[in-house]
Parts: C-alpha cells; sequence; structure tokens
C-alpha cells in the first residue's frame, strides 16, 4: 500500500509553507513566524 496522494491547501500560505519545508525534507519551514510548527497529516474522517 502506498502512500496517498498529497491535497494542498486551499490556503496559499499554508501550501506554500508545506511546499517548502517538504521540498528541504525539513531544513526550511519547521517554524512559522518564529513558532515551530507540526505538519500533521491525518487519514480518513474523523
Amino acid at each position: 500500500m502506498g502512500e496517498p496522494e498529497y491535497a494542498p491547501s486551499p490556503w496559499e500560505f499554508v501550501a506554500d509553507h508545506v511546499e517548502r519545508y517538504l521540498a528541504s525534507d525539513g531544513e526550511d519551514g519547521y517554524e512559522m513566524e518564529g513558532a515551530p510548527c507540526v505538519i500533521l497529516t491525518t487519514t480518513g474522517r474523523r
């Protein structure tokens, strides 16, 4: 079973932030406005 397809956020600033994080393998984009952040992936409905 492979990884599900990533669906970017409809909020441009969030989509840009996640793209930067993924492209740098976490070297860039681990902070937002000076605060550490977490990129959370969920599966299914809750």
